[in-house]
């Protein structure tokens, strides 16, 4: 394999570094020594040859081809096996992370077969350290994982993090060059908060942003208060640099099979982690206030989308745009101003909006709910109240609402449980007697949206017609459905 002198050179340096298991010196220089011409030879030969397998089983059952570890499924299925097993107070579990400092720089400066080289020592290096029933793998193009197992205490993966750390910062040597990159780790320990599962991993990773932001080449262990502060502090900056996306899922006609609206849904694109749905940052969001200028940009991304619709597809004058407030938008100082400056910037009707309440904020409305969603009517734009059940009813009587979502439970059951299709046609009977239209959320079955039509519900949206799309493929699809082409065809 190319690089094996790399490889070579960095399995030596961290089997004796790992002596620190049982608690022995080792003086890195004369490691060094032993190993670099047997690192330099070896390279040589590896470049001139290529890379090469080192066990083709293996290799398929491992997945990821360049450094014979397990890849990012792999670890997502060690992780959740762990989540599933009892804590144990006398052993314990880890995950470590490990980022690869620098290596889009060798690849730019020494080209893709030096910073191959670097990864296949990085993972010779953590290879070094598996016990049995640790797992290793590679997650990113530039990232490790480790998951360990029966330690005797939460100190000892700090102490595998500290010599991984000391280990990688050797020179790689590639080829005819000496390339430095180095690593940074972030730690986790399972204990009664963080079971495991990909939370686990994800605690983690926010351990590496810390390491990170605090100059790289060393490691740091999860800890939650500063975990919250530096995870919205990536929000924020998320928020203000491009980092989220909105999609959108069209809200289907029962009976013609037409996009009637499009319900606007927040993702954040996180530069480690991928893409993110709502209930992986919403609750940060709302726990430090980062939720309101989230909102704001979305209302106005998602008008902006929808106007654009309006002014280059015909026939999509009768379309809403749904989208969702948290509590803490509605009582926002300033909410109603924000909203009417959103529709005067981008041009979209007041009519054609519709703004979401989650059923939640039904109960423990305030003194002033009623009066801001009057304000919000006035301006033209509709009220719609989210996950609406029997629960709901009540509250619902006393406010100005212009649509109910029934939750998406009850969908699920609407075809086989009479409880759940009993409280539909009560909901469907409530937005009859309040002027409301009834839109049913989470509709994954033709059978579902069979009942729902039946029972007299006008609109439903869900997997069953649609996931949730780009702007510019809503674009396509309202195309489609304007020249009489059902969406669920």
């Amino acid at each position: 394999m190319a690089a094996s002198g790399a490889a070579v050179l960095l399995t030596g340096l961290v089997v004796c570094y790992a002596a620190g298991w049982a608690g022995e010196t080792v003086r890195p220089y004369v490691i060094v020594a032993m190993f670099v011409p047997l690192a330099v030879l070896s390279a040589a030969l590896g470049f001139r040859a290529g890379r090469r397998g080192t066990g083709p089983s293996r290799r398929r059952e491992e997945s990821d081809p360049l450094t014979g570890l397990a890849d990012r499924a792999v670890i997502a299925g060690r992780l959740a096996e762990l989540g599933a097993q009892p804590l144990d107070g006398d052993r314990h579990a880890a995950v470590l992370v490990i980022d690869v400092d620098h290596l889009g720089d060798v690849n730019d400066r020494y080209g893709a077969p030096a910073g191959d080289a670097v990864l296949t020592a990085v993972a010779a290096a953590v290879r070094s350290v598996l016990r049995a029933g640790d797992t290793a793998g590679r997650i990113g193009g530039d990232e490790f994982a480790v998951i360990l197992r029966d330690l005797p205490g939460p100190t000892a993966a700090a102490r595998v993090a500290e010599r991984l750390v000391d280990t990688l910062r050797t020179p790689v040597i590639a080829g005819e060059h000496v390339v430095e990159a180095g690593a940074s780790v972030g730690v986790a320990v399972r204990d009664e908060a963080t079971p495991g599962g990909e939370r686990l991993l994800r605690h983690a990773g926010a351990a590496l942003d810390a390491a990170k932001r605090a100059g790289r080449g060393r490691h740091e262990i999860y800890r939650a208060g500063r975990d919250v502060r530096a995870r919205d502090a990536e929000l924020r900056r998320a928020i203000d640099d491009g980092g989220l996306v909105v999609l959108f899922q069209p809200v289907v006609g029962l009976a013609t099979g037409g996009v009637v609206a499009v319900e606007a849904l927040v993702r954040w694109l996180h530069p480690r982690l991928g893409l993110l749905v709502p209930d992986e940052f919403l609750d940060l969001a709302e726990e430090t206030g980062a939720i309101v200028p989230l909102g704001e940009w979305v209302l106005q991304e998602a008008c902006r989308e929808a106007a654009r619709w309006r002014a280059t597809v015909p026939g999509v004058e009768h379309v809403r745009l749904s989208v969702n407030l948290s509590p803490e938008q509605v009582v926002a100082p300033g909410m109603v101003e924000t909203v009417r400056a959103v529709l005067e910037e981008t041009g979209l009707p007041a009519d054609r909006l519709v703004l979401e309440l989650a059923e939640g904020t039904l109960r423990d409305p305030g003194p002033d709910l009623e009066a801001r969603l009057a304000s919000l009517r006035e301006l033209g734009a509709g009220i719609a109240v989210d996950d609406v059940g029997l629960s709901s009813l009540g509250p619902l009587r006393r406010l100005p609402v212009d649509h109910l979502k029934i939750d998406g439970s009850l969908v699920a059951g609407v075809a086989g449980d009479p409880v759940a299709r009993t409280v539909v046609e009560e909901v469907v009977r409530l937005g009859a007697a309040l002027g409301a239209t009834v839109v049913a959320e989470g509709v994954e079955t033709a059978e579902q949206a069979r009942v729902l039509a039946a029972l007299g519900c006008g609109s439903g949206q869900g997997f069953h017609f649609c996931e949730p799309l780009h702007g510019r493929t809503v674009a396509q699809v309202l195309r489609r459905t304007h020249q009489g082409t059902r969406i669920d065809e």
